[in-house]
């Protein structure tokens, strides 16, 4: 098993962190996994996860020492903003470091482009509109200044899989705007494996981002998801958002090793 005798803190054991300390633990490495509350640490532990109730900034993880760490903590509108984002990062960052880590992954999103028209690489510069955007790209070089080489940044495009899909929330409105959008998303299993392969030293010091090569319009790629999910067909009222930002993750799918499914 590639992780034996690793041990991996996953920082952040949510919708993605949890699939992420599952697929750890079959590949042989003992996890320690944070959480907010005590049902979801109860359930990490009955996995064989060394789980801590953990809310940033207020208090920070204490773990034993430990060789790698993924940092998959979103600011939250309320909760983790801002400032409070920012301190959270750096004791994280100062915790590994007090834990003798050698490697960080830390799971930024691509709204650090903003509203950047047309195809976006991972040399686009960046140009974020939104309080999420702008505080992951400060905790971005934050994190890099601190750790280079032993950091990699994965930029993570729409993440769907599982139960999760976007068309359950779209097709609940009674009008939709948009259609000619190309959508950028990437599969939460594609995800994972790009986070094992950087824990395994892919991408070393690098900013990489996540979409699939698949880009169809809003209009058709939700329609048929639709109509695969037994759901009712989204009403679009117009074809607006042609030529909208396409992130091409050519790149980072090479540096990752990776072999993306299709939309």
């Amino acid at each position: 098993m590639r992780f034996e005798g690793k041990k991996i803190a996953v920082c952040g054991c949510g919708w993605l962190g949890e699939t992420l300390a599952d697929r750890l633990l079959d590949a042989g490495a003992t996890v320690l996994g944070t959480t907010t509350t005590e049902e979801k640490q109860q359930r990490l532990s009955e996995k064989g996860i060394e789980a801590h109730v953990v809310n940033l900034p207020a208090a920070q993880p204490r773990f034993s020492e430990f060789d790698a760490m993924v940092i998959n903590i979103p600011p939250r509108r309320q909760s983790l903003s801002g400032e409070a984002f920012m301190t959270s990062i750096q004791m994280l960052s100062d915790a590994a470091k007090q834990a003798g880590c050698q490697r960080v992954v830390f799971i930024s999103t691509t709204s650090v482009y903003g509203a950047v028209a047309g195809v976006v690489t991972e040399s686009t510069p960046c140009e974020p509109n939104t309080d999420s955007g702008k505080a992951h790209l400060m905790a971005e070089k934050q994190l890099l200044a601190a750790w280079g080489e032993q950091v990699v940044v994965i930029r993570m495009s729409g993440l769907i899989g599982g139960e999760r899909h976007p068309v359950k929330h779209l097709v609940r409105k009674a009008e939709i705007s948009q259609g000619g959008q190309p959508v950028n998303l990437i599969e939460r299993e594609d995800a994972v494996t790009a986070i094992i392969n950087a824990l395994l030293g892919a991408g070393s010091g690098e900013v990489l981002h996540l979409a699939s090569a698949d880009h169809p319009s809003r209009r058709e790629y939700y329609t048929r998801k639709a109509a695969e999910l037994g759901l009712p067909t989204p009403n679009f009222i117009d074809d607006e958002g042609r030529g909208a930002k396409v992130i091409d993750a050519t790149y980072s799918v090479a540096q990752l090793g990776l072999s993306l499914q299709s939309l």
